[in-house]
């Protein structure tokens, strides 16, 4: 292993640095496929310094990717649910019964 490929060639701090850097730039917790993509050092060396991406998410202060799916509240009966990390922008609901009952008082409340 030679260059960026070589854990040693980075410091535990500028890693940490670059998946910040990463994250501010996309907005959201990068996922291992997104740092890859767009980080400045290799998967080997988060693995080396922090040994998972969920360990360098929670040294970067961020929102950790558990099996890529993350914990919402459902906007009708209040309880958690999990749902994947790429539809947490689009998820409301925990179920099809509460996904119904918000239309009918949507629609309820919109014909008064």
């Amino acid at each position: 292993m030679t260059g960026e490929d070589n854990p040693r060639s980075v410091s535990k701090d500028d890693l940490l640095a670059d998946y910040k850097r990463i994250a501010e730039e996309l907005g959201k917790t990068p996922t291992q496929s997104e740092y890859n993509e767009f980080g400045k050092y290799s998967q080997r060396a988060i693995q080396s310094h922090y040994g998972s991406m969920g360990a360098i998410q929670d040294a970067a202060s961020l929102e950790r990717h558990r099996k890529g799916r993350v914990t919402l509240q459902c906007e009708v009966c209040g309880e958690e649910y999990s749902v994947k990390h790429a539809e947490k922008d689009k998820s409301r609901f925990c179920s099809r019964d509460c996904l119904s009952q918000w239309k009918s008082q949507s629609i309820t409340s919109t014909a008064a």
